[in-house]
């Protein structure tokens, strides 16, 4: 795109969506004000042949920011971990279970193949088949699912379980694919909102109802506790490997000294929660919560704010314009949207195998994160959150 003018710039910023695409047409950057300006933009472009455009535009907003999230995992070497929407259940309360986006578990590599040259779709039953040697501790293979089909991958494909352990396979590389021993409990998850007050309301109803479940879920899901004390630091209660109640006057040291000194047997029953949002409307940054941030704030482990500038770049250099970098992710964003009834491929779960390589290499490049995310909670430093993370998958073992 052409250098804008100022004064272009200057007319632009207070323009509506149609506006904004008549400068896009022009070749001018217009940096955004504020993601609501970017969804306006997404539902007069995109979404406009929908019954509520502005609607779909947040709801394909909500699945870039899983995306993201997802190749940031993938980006920090973590994706043989991770489980998707894998249900995880409440502590001490197993019946009730919460599916988040991303769950990581401790891991270890127990086959690796080729993906089939002919074109046939792999199916867990081929990939055991093609898998002589593989074990799966005895466990029935997963039906109904596959990890390659066509032009699409599944990230995280379920192969099989047992009561102790499952088992994934995900692609690697350009024609081959590993299959991982993933252990039953997890060590971490990350769950992605987006909140805020949404167009036409001065409150925003509906997106502190999301907030409140999240908070609910990770509250709820690691044995570590918080104790809120009346000066409003943060005491913790855990359950230990041997069945009693340890008190912690610093729910954070506690955590952070855990980690840090690899202690195992204080770690047994934690699950480190991490939250990632976005915004819906109005802008603020780490240092300007509204309710919803300051209900989640209080309740993730770790709580990541992805900004409006960053969905902004994300769109504006992967998703619109003409660079021949990520012809095939703009192919699958705009097939996802067609609204012609074509299965998805540009989700978190499944997307155009093209497209998921295309961006693999554009994070793997950029390495955006410390750019692109406010950290909420903890030392707000997203490298510890990665350190923490590594820490974690290299105490947890597969029994």
């Amino acid at each position: 795109m052409s250098k804008a003018n100022p004064n272009v710039c200057e007319v632009a910023r207070g323009a509506t969506a149609p506006q904004l695409c008549f400068f896009y047409l022009l070749g001018v950057h217009v940096p955004y004000q504020s993601v609501d300006a970017l969804q306006n933009a997404l539902a007069t472009n995109i979404f406009a042949r929908t019954h509520a455009p502005k609607k779909a535009a947040g709801r394909a907003l909500g699945t870039l920011v899983e995306l993201v999230t997802f190749y940031m995992i993938r980006d920090w070497g973590l994706e043989s971990d991770t489980a998707i929407e894998r249900g995880l259940p409440e502590y001490g309360n197993p019946e009730i279970r919460h599916n988040v986006e991303f769950t990581l578990h401790a891991s270890k590599r127990v086959g690796v193949g080729k993906i089939p040259a002919d074109g046939r779709t792999l199916t867990p039953h081929l990939i055991c088949r093609e898998l002589t040697n593989l074990n799966l501790g005895g466990a029935e293979v997963a039906s109904g699912r596959w990890l390659v089909k066509g032009n699409t991958v599944r990230h995280a494909c379920h192969i099989a379980q047992t009561a102790q352990a499952f088992w994934n396979a995900h692609v690697t590389g350009a024609t081959n694919f590993e299959v991982v021993q993933l252990a039953r409990n997890p060590y971490a998850m990350f769950e992605c909102k987006r909140v805020g007050v949404e167009e036409g309301q001065k409150k925003g109803p509906q997106t502190i109802e999301k907030a409140k479940q999240g908070a609910y879920v990770a509250r709820t899901v690691s044995g570590l506790q918080r104790v809120p004390r009346r000066d409003g630091s943060v005491a913790a209660v855990v359950e230990n490997a041997d069945g009693t109640l340890g008190t912690h006057d610093d729910y954070y040291g506690f955590l952070k000294g855990a980690i840090e000194s690899g202690n195992t047997k204080a770690l047994e029953n934690v699950v480190l929660t991490v939250g990632v949002v976005s915004n819906h409307g109005n802008w603020f940054t780490a240092d300007d919560h509204n309710k919803e941030m300051k209900v989640l704030a209080q309740s993730y482990d770790w709580l990541l704010f992805l900004t409006d500038a960053a969905l902004a770049e994300f769109i504006e250099t992967v998703l619109w314009g003409q660079d021949p970098r990520f012809e095939a992710t703009r192919a699958a964003f705009a097939a996802s949207h067609a609204g012609n009834g074509t299965p998805t491929t540009f989700t978190k779960v499944t997307i155009n195998i093209d497209a998921d390589r295309e961006l693999t290499r554009y994070f793997a490049d950029t390495k955006p994160w410390k750019r692109w995310f406010n950290v909420i909670t903890q030392d707000r430093q997203i490298e510890s959150l990665k350190r923490d993370l590594h820490r974690l998958s290299s105490l947890h073992k597969v029994a």
